[in-house]
């Protein structure tokens, strides 16, 4: 026993734990309060630059902006809303909005009536030109080649008609989701 004691006892020490690596020390950052009142880089006026201090709110520069143009007051909304508040303002957009959105509404159901007009009135073309061509093949007035280009000239008119009828259904779905159904 005293053997196999010794093998365990080396076998011990060649299988050591690894070893905790050390981790290199921490650099201390500058504290804040040491840097007050310097300026920092990224706050350091470059020449050339507008300053990031300067603000067209402060009194001093109320000047320089109201004697820029329009044009240089920017495109946001908001910009050009005279005495209103904000909640006015916001009110007022909105209701814009809604009046536009109920212009696009009107307008595209003005549309949406004229391609039903414009449907059925090439569904009713259609069948009459049906009806034609098969009178003109029971009264045998026309020769085999004639029917033949007649016909196909109706499936062309179905398949235009099918395209038609496709986007109209198109235009009802944009309707229903601009009125909100």
């Amino acid at each position: 026993m005293t053997m196999i004691a010794s093998v365990l006892i080396a076998m011990m020490l060649l299988v050591q734990p690894p070893q905790k690596q050390e981790r290199p020390e921490r650099q201390e950052r500058p504290n804040r309060e040491v840097n007050r009142g310097k300026p920092d880089s990224a706050h350091v006026d470059r020449p050339g630059m507008p300053s990031r201090r300067d603000s067209t709110r402060k009194p001093e520069n109320r000047e320089i902006r109201a004697e820029r143009p329009d044009s240089a007051r920017g495109a946001a909304y908001g910009t050009k809303k005279d005495t209103l508040t904000g909640r006015e303002f916001g009110r007022l957009r909105s209701e814009e909005a809604r009046a536009r959105v109920k212009g696009r509404a009107d307008s595209l159901e003005v549309r949406v009536a004229e391609s039903e007009a414009k449907v059925a009135e090439a569904r009713e073309r259609i069948s009459q030109a049906k009806a034609r061509v098969d009178r003109k093949e029971r009264e045998r007035r026309g020769s085999r080649a004639e029917i033949a280009e007649d016909r196909r000239k109706i499936a062309q008119a179905e398949a235009r008609l099918a395209e038609l009828e496709a986007r109209l259904a198109e235009q009802r779905a944009r309707l229903g989701a601009l009125r909100g159904e």
